[in-house]
């Protein structure tokens, strides 16, 4: 039974350390440097009663319960490189897991329920099994 779980739990271990560190899809939705104040105000038209959160080093995930399925799948950013957060939630050089994207904006502005992410520069995408997700809280 003992060699039943720690099989489990490499392989939840090796699905996780998959979904972080494996590259995914190269994609360019982020904006340069010298936009971000532009970016900034944009937030501001849009809903300004969100806080922003600048990220880079970012990857999309289109997270499922499937891995080859396509329906009914949720956008999640996840970042392990802060830029600055508005809120002070988090510090510079952490890390974060966003809740589902409801909107997107100027290709650059992920908008959650609470926050509006603005992605840096280039990053990745990739499909994400929601327990794999749900596990990283």
């Amino acid at each position: 039974m003992p060699q039943d779980t720690d099989s489990n739990i490499q392989k939840q271990l090796d699905s996780l350390s998959k979904l972080l560190n494996e590259p995914g899809e190269p994609v360019n939705y982020g904006c340069p440097i010298c936009d971000l104040e532009k970016m900034i105000s944009r937030c501001r038209e849009i809903d300004n009663t969100k806080a922003y959160c600048v990220v880079q080093r970012w990857m999309l995930w289109d997270v499922g319960c499937h891995e080859d399925s396509i329906q009914d799948t949720l956008l999640i950013v996840y970042s392990n490189d802060i830029y600055k957060d508005e809120a002070s939630r988090i510090p510079p050089g952490g890390w974060v897991r966003s809740s589902p994207i409801l909107d997107i904006n100027d290709q650059c502005i992920f908008s959650t329920r609470n926050t509006h992410y603005i992605l840096l520069g280039k990053g990745t995408r990739k499909r994400a099994l929601v327990g794999d997700v749900a596990k990283l809280l």
